[in-house]
């Protein structure tokens, strides 16, 4: 059977573009008439959500905590009785100019380059495979993860860049290696992609080692 010349295939931009559609209508319906909003937000698990967003306004509520010398592995009332469930090495975000005033943008951004990650998983083959792609990027799963603004998306963008870098020739896929590090680093299950370390030349593995030590001291 014959492959199908690349201009019959779906675009590798498709998925993306169709998040992006479907996030700015609902950013529409927010803007224009929040009521709607509310019952939408509430199909993923039944809980009516007036501000998206709010894994990440945690996240960053936390480290404006731990810049005030909070211990938030601790309940506080800086964390309004409640703790830090990340990694530490997360924590130290909180040396950048930003906090929880910057929920809504970081949210916009977050969102904003998920869709473009899409365009890096590879390329369907069919209309079908096309199809049962955009079924798992609208499955209710990714938009709660989406809608919460939850750190699990940006492990996934720094997967599909380690995994676009690491199939590239010679010592760039080592910066493939460097993103599954980090990733691994900020929420720790990542780390089952180092597996593709064992694909490099020894000689290139001391510089990933040696990195991997650098984060985990920091």
């Amino acid at each position: 059977m014959r492959a199908k010349p690349a201009s019959r295939l779906p675009s590798p931009y498709g998925l993306s573009l169709c998040a992006l559609a479907a996030f700015c209508a609902l950013a529409l319906v927010r803007w224009v008439y929040p009521p709607a909003y509310l019952h939408i937000s509430a199909l993923s698990d039944g809980v009516f959500k007036p501000t998206p967003f709010v894994d990440l306004l945690d996240i960053l509520q936390a480290g404006a905590c731990w810049r005030a010398g909070v211990d938030v592995y601790l309940p506080s009332r800086c964390l309004f009785g409640g703790v830090f469930n990340y990694s530490p090495f997360l924590l130290r975000a909180a040396y950048l100019p930003i906090g929880p005033g910057d929920t809504m943008i970081g949210g916009v951004l977050q969102s904003l380059l998920f869709f473009w990650s899409l365009s890096w998983l590879p390329r369907p083959g069919s209309k079908a495979e096309f199809i049962f792609l955009l079924a798992c990027v609208f499955s209710v799963p990714v938009i709660y993860a989406l809608e919460q603004g939850n750190f699990d998306t940006v492990v996934f963008i720094l997967a599909a860049l380690g995994i676009r870098q690491s199939l590239k020739p010679g010592a760039r896929s080592l910066l493939g290696m460097g993103i599954f590090i980090f990733a691994a680093a900020l929420k720790f299950y990542p780390v089952a992609f180092a597996l593709l370390i064992l694909r490099q030349p020894l000689r290139r593995l001391l510089p990933v080692v040696l990195l991997g030590l650098v984060a985990g001291g920091l």
